[in-house]
């Protein structure tokens, strides 16, 4: 907390309590001083509505940029959002200047919660660690007993290092959780030692702490989400506002909830639903973020955790028409946090992306392809949502097909089964596939059984346009192509160009982009390409951080200025991707095959084995030679070399072209014995074919003869077929 005073009228005290996140907290005082406020105006907006605001605070620079604005970007981005807030509810906000000496009530109260400043360890941490590890003889933590100094250089230092390491890796950061963040925090505590100074955490006790923590980042789960809401319906995401994290008041629940397999009485929340904000289009009304958050669960799953809304807008189709007249809707995915066999590690889910909306030409045939990637590599496949994973809209969507390969939605929005300006909702749920038979905590998974499920659901407005079905922009190289996969290196950016054409349509001019693209992505445009008529761009700009590692989806639709859409165009980015096939790892010439975009491979190496084709396979093993002769063992083969009364020749034989049958009858040396009866069968072999070959070249010369006859008699008919018969 800041040490922030908020006075508003009737004399009331309001009192606004928060803890700052790992990166919010580095941040300069100025900026927590003026988030604070603007979080205070937020959570009383409704309060404060048409009054006016007493603002007292020991930070002059707050009072300054509240009236005028800042130059630095991040300072004047809070002031703007919180100008426009108090101008949309008429509120006025009065700023005093306090100076911090008179300003000790509310910096007693800021003081009395949770700050990150003053955090220490309670005694019962030690009671629980002695009973671990038995009596203590020093003390295991940096307490305020403790020199500031070399205590917190050591363990900041060590806590950074395996961040760093972890971060490098890929992996989840065993930092991240309250127990280290607590041993950080008692470390930069400063007091004169009032005891005989103890000895001070060391990186080795540090590790033996987090040894016997490990247990808990197993458990740690991070969700990545993408949801939207009618303009002004949901946490607030404006044009204006993209790429900024929005928390508004909203007409939805603000939890996603553990329902089922967490042990609790009631639904528990694990996350929050704000996001940042990616894309808004008020003329549409949409408006769409994405965020993430992580949980920490006490035992491995299964889980089902789901966030459930208030209310769809009215469709086409009635809600006592589908399995739930409530009108609600239900978003819910499964969580295992076993192991698998085949990579060792946790099952990551499928990742997919989608418009909220999309507006479609009536009475024309559409298609709908919705992108699907999987981390691991496994096959990914999606169907029609049933039951509670689509609640009041399982039957929302008429007479349209589905590809689960491809995840392609096909259908003709003619009048029979559509109405004109109608709206529809479609609900999926992707699922993923091992591509081999593999075991994910107790369970066994064969290449028809779903790992995980993830939920997709948007809506689909059907309205008429005066204009041929085709008369739409199209996408155009060098735009990436559709579907590929583009990797960036960690600390690496963007900067791509996307390119819509009018061809179809030389009338129209392309006029705008609507992009689905992950949070920090910006784009400018169009502009118009000087090489080819009809033809703009956009220009893409894209720095992922570490916490976006991994498949990132873009997708994007044209519009020109009659309104009408281009089919949806997507690709996909993998963020901080390091190729674990790049070091060539597979010894003796071996084919590295990366699992999806993991650090897992497998080595394919002809004639080897082992992890990294490290070991040579002993051909020889299975006696593959007969009759006593003698088998050496090549590369990927072997050779027989033959006994005394026995011929043959020696040759190398690929053994992958020979199942384990025929292998164990193949016969390299054969005895003279046995060499002459295979010779003279041959030999009839021959004969016979130079007989049949003889007696169809003298027929064919006889029906030739025949055919320059006018008419072929009976009798001449029942010869020819008599001669057939021979």
């Amino acid at each position: 907390m800041t040490d922030c005073g908020l006075e508003v009228p009737y004399n009331s005290l309001i009192t606004v309590t928060s803890n700052w996140s790992v990166s919010e907290s580095v941040k300069s005082s100025t900026w927590r001083e003026l988030e604070a406020v603007s979080r205070i105006v937020k959570s009383s907006v409704t309060m404060l509505k048409n009054h006016t605001v007493q603002l007292n605070t020991d930070n002059k620079n707050v009072t300054s940029i509240i009236k005028n604005g800042s130059r630095k970007l991040d300072l004047q981005e809070i002031a703007c959002d919180l100008n426009e807030l108090c101008t949309e509810n008429n509120i006025s906000i009065k700023t005093q200047w306090v100076p911090r000496e008179q300003n000790t009530i509310a910096d007693n109260l800021s003081r009395y919660y949770s700050d990150c400043d003053d955090w220490g360890i309670h005694f019962e941490v030690f009671d629980m660690l002695d009973e671990l590890w038995g009596k203590h003889s020093i003390d295991r933590f940096a307490t305020d007993y403790n020199n500031s100094g070399s205590t917190y250089s050591t363990v900041s230092s060590a806590v950074y290092s395996i961040k760093w390491a972890h971060e490098m890796c890929g992996q989840i950061d065993p930092t991240n959780n309250s127990f280290v963040e607590s041993l950080v925090e008692s470390a930069k505590r400063t007091a004169k030692p009032v005891v005989n100074k103890k000895d001070p955490v060391t990186t080795d006790i540090l590790i033996r702490l987090c040894s016997m923590f490990h247990f808990s980042t197993d458990l740690l789960v991070e969700f990545k989400f993408k949801m939207a809401w009618r303009y002004g319906a949901g946490p607030g995401c404006t044009e204006t506002k993209i790429g900024q994290y929005v928390q508004g008041h909203f007409i939805g629940d603000k939890d996603w909830k553990c329902v089922k397999g967490c042990n609790a009485t009631a639904k528990l929340p694990v996350g929050l639903v704000f996001y940042t904000c990616t894309a808004a289009v008020k003329k549409e009304d949409w408006e769409q973020g994405e965020h993430s958050f992580q949980y920490t669960f006490n035992h491995k799953g299964p889980f089902v955790v789901s966030y459930t809304g208030a209310m769809w807008m009215d469709l086409a189709i009635p809600f006592n028409e589908t399995d739930n007249s409530d009108g609600g809707w239900n978003l819910q995915t499964i969580v295992n946090l076993g192991k698998r066999s085949d990579t060792g590690l946790p099952n990551a889910s499928p990742v997919t992306a989608s418009k909220p909306l999309y507006e479609l030409q009536f009475q024309c045939k559409h298609e709908i392809q919705i992108p699907m990637v999987d981390p691991d590599g496994d096959k990914v496949r999606c169907r029609w949502a049933v039951n509670e994973e689509c609640h009041s809209i399982c039957n929302a969507f008429p007479v349209a097909t589905l590809d689960e390969e491809t995840c392609t939605i096909s259908f003709n929005a003619d009048n029979t089964n559509f109405k004109d300006d109608g709206w529809y909702a479609a609900a999926l749920t992707i699922e993923d596939f091992p591509k081999a038979q593999m075991i994910l905590g107790n369970t066994s998974y064969n290449t028809s059984t779903p790992i995980t499920a993830v939920p997709l659901q948007f809506l689909i407005h059907i309205k008429s346009k005066p204009l041929d079905c085709n008369w739409k922009p199209i996408f155009v190289p060098p735009t990436p192509a559709q579907g590929s996969h583009i990797t960036i290196a960690a600390h690496a950016s963007v900067n791509a160009k996307m390119y819509a054409s009018n061809a179809r349509n030389p009338k129209s001019q392309v006029i705008d982009i609507s992009l689905t693209s992950p949070p920090g992505m910006t784009y400018t445009g169009p502009f118009k390409d000087s090489n080819h008529s009809g033809v703009v761009y956009w220009d893409l700009k894209w720095t992922p951080t570490a916490a976006q590692k991994g498949d990132n989806i873009l997708c994007g639709m044209a519009e020109d200025d009659q309104g009408k859409l281009s089919d949806t165009y997507c690709f996909t980015y993998i963020a901080w991707d390091h190729d674990p096939c790049a070091s060539t790892p597979c010894h003796h010439n071996g084919t590295c095959d990366r699992r999806g975009s993991t650090q897992n491979y497998d080595c394919i190496c002809p004639g080897y084995t082992g992890k990294l084709c490290d070991s040579e396979i002993n051909e020889c093993l299975s006696n593959p030679c007969q009759n006593g002769a003698t088998c050496t063992d090549e590369v990927n083969g072997y050779s027989c070399g033959c006994t005394s009364g026995f011929s043959g020749v020696t040759f190398h034989l690929d053994v992958s072209d020979i199942s384990p049958k025929t292998e164990s009858t193949h016969k390299d040396c054969f005895s003279s014995n046995e060499v002459w009866p295979l010779l003279i069968v041959l030999l009839f072999i021959v004969c016979c074919l130079a007989t049949v070959s003889l007696l169809l070249a003298l027929y064919v010369r006889k029906i030739k003869r025949m055919g320059k006859n006018s008419t072929l008699d009976a009798a001449s008919s029942e010869q020819v077929v008599e001669e057939l018969k021979l």
